[in-house]
């Protein structure tokens, strides 16, 4: 089990120090938190809509 753990690290580790992974992840990071944001600004303006209406 512990070195599964290890093997996993090593793994995380030499991924995040590849630029490209890194890259990647942040490409992956920000597509997802917009997403997030995109989808909470269109659900306030629907519960806006419902409140005005």
């Amino acid at each position: 089990m512990r070195s599964d753990l290890e093997s996993k690290k090593s793994i995380y580790t030499s991924w995040l120090n590849n630029k490209y992974g890194l890259m990647v992840t942040e490409f992956v990071f920000t597509v997802f938190v917009s997403s997030i944001r995109g989808l909470a600004m269109s659900t306030e303006c629907g519960i806006a809509k419902e409140l005005t209406r």
